[in-house]
Parts: C-alpha cells; structure tokens; sequence
C-alpha cells in the first residue's frame, strides 16, 4: 500500500499494462523497484522518452525517495534534469571521470571556466579548474548553449 500511495499507481490498478503510457509504466517499474524497500537504486535515464508531465512526476518521486533516506544514482545527458533532483554529479567523458561532486560547485567551476573561454582568458588556477575538460565557447558548435545550467 505504502508504494502504491508513493508512486501514485493505484488507479493503474486494473489497467494492462500494454496499455499504459511510457510514464506510468516507469512510475510501475519503480515501484517493482521499491517493494522491497532497497537502501540504493541505479536508474538509467529514468525520464527518458517522457513528456514533460512525466518528467515532473518522476523528478517528484525522485525527490521524495531522497526525503525518505534513499541514495538514488541515476544516469542523464541532460544536466538541467540532474540539478533538479541530484546533490552530487560525477561527469564522464570517454569512460573516465572527468569531475564529482556537489552540483554547486561543478556549476560555479563550469561557469567560471566557460566565461573564461568567452572572453578569451583563462583566470588564475583555471587548468584545474575541471581538469580533462574542454569547454568551447557559450553557443558555438560543441559548447553549452547560451544559459547552460550544470
């Protein structure tokens, strides 16, 4: 019942699910998940292909599962989606990891790092800045959009 109430699939009931959406069938694998109340989960890109309702909800019950003590890792390529939900991030380039840590800091390293590259000069220390990772310049080819977010 607990899960149930959690993942908000009690209307799914008596539905099949052959049926569903891509969102509630995500919704219904996390809570096969969750019945026997793992202390971690390992998700690979848990929004993927969803709408953006679903992609709230998940993010939601994302939230929720940290609130109730557990560690979540999770898989995305899409930064803005790992802000809303992660405390820690770990970026891979090429399987090695690149950078970790608390998302606060990767974002001011990333974006002192990336203003850097926009005006041409690197600050004091800016090597070290996220070692191994190359930035091109805000809205070229290959760099972060203008407004990028980590």
């Amino acid at each position: 019942d607990a899960v149930l109430e959690l993942t908000d699939i009690g209307r799914l009931e008596d539905k099949l699910v052959v049926t569903m959406s891509k969102g509630q069938k995500q919704r219904l694998q996390l809570a096969r998940i969750l019945l026997h109340d793992p202390k971690v989960l390992i998700l690979d890109e848990p929004a993927s292909d969803l709408d953006p309702r679903a992609r709230i909800e998940i993010r939601d019950l994302l939230t929720e599962l940290r609130a109730l003590g557990k560690t979540v890792f999770l898989s995305s390529h899409i930064l803005t989606e790992l802000s809303d939900v992660c405390t820690s991030i770990g970026i891979l380039e090429k399987g090695q990891l690149v950078v970790a840590g608390p998302i606060a800091e990767i974002g001011a390293r990333l974006e002192a790092q990336r203003a850097a590259v926009a005006i041409g000069h690197a600050p004091p220390g800016a090597g070290a800045a996220v070692p191994g990772l190359q930035m091109p310049a805000p809205g070229t080819p290959g760099g972060p959009p203008l407004g990028f977010v980590a």
